[in-house]
């Protein structure tokens, strides 16, 4: 099935600007900073969580000043959607995590449910620490809290940008954005 192009100006009128660019960039700046301050004496394996937290991940790990190593997964629960169902599991992380320190990064905490079963495969293979980031906390109650987060965004708005898409799309913009309406 092919893949419908949209039109990026039409797709720009069905956003509102929620964080600009700048606070984007300090928000990651903050994180860095709080990361190096709590892993200078550790050597720690982040995950990032593929696709979302790919550009979160560059971001904060480019300004890190702490020995690490990366590696990545894939689960999801959106596969594209606009809601999320079950998680699939398409790739683990291929480092030895037992006896590690954890630190995972994603671009957005919604209800929890990745993270806290990403959190439960770490636990289940002997992580030493485990530690959580997330560009975007949504304001309502989740199932496990991040321990690192960059923003507290509304709870009924669906983010683009810094890794969050629509439909696989605006993950690149360097700004957050709410969706104001379906432009399909």
């Amino acid at each position: 099935m092919p893949v419908k192009m949209l039109d990026y100006p039409a797709m720009l009128s069905h956003l509102e600007l929620l964080h600009d660019e700048m606070e984007v960039t300090a928000a990651y700046e903050r994180i860095a900073r709080e990361i190096d301050r709590d892993y200078h004496t550790s050597n720690p394996v982040v995950i990032t969580v593929l696709t979302g937290g790919m550009i979160p991940t560059i971001e904060i790990t480019n300004r890190l000043r702490i020995p690490l190593e990366l590696d990545f997964l894939h689960a999801t629960r959106y596969q594209g959607q606009l809601s999320g169902g079950e998680i699939a599991w398409m790739v683990s992380p291929r480092i030895p995590i037992e006896g590690r320190n954890i630190l995972i990064i994603d671009d957005i905490l919604d209800e929890g449910d990745t993270l806290k079963a990403i959190v439960h495969f770490c636990q289940e293979r002997k992580a030493a620490n485990i530690r959580s980031v997330v560009l975007a906390r949504k304001n309502q109650p989740q199932k496990i809290q991040a321990d690192y987060i960059g923003f507290t965004v509304p709870a009924n708005r669906y983010l683009v940008g810094c890794g969050m898409d629509y439909r696989g799309h605006w993950r690149h913009l360097r700004a957050i954005y709410t969706l104001i309406d379906d432009p399909e």
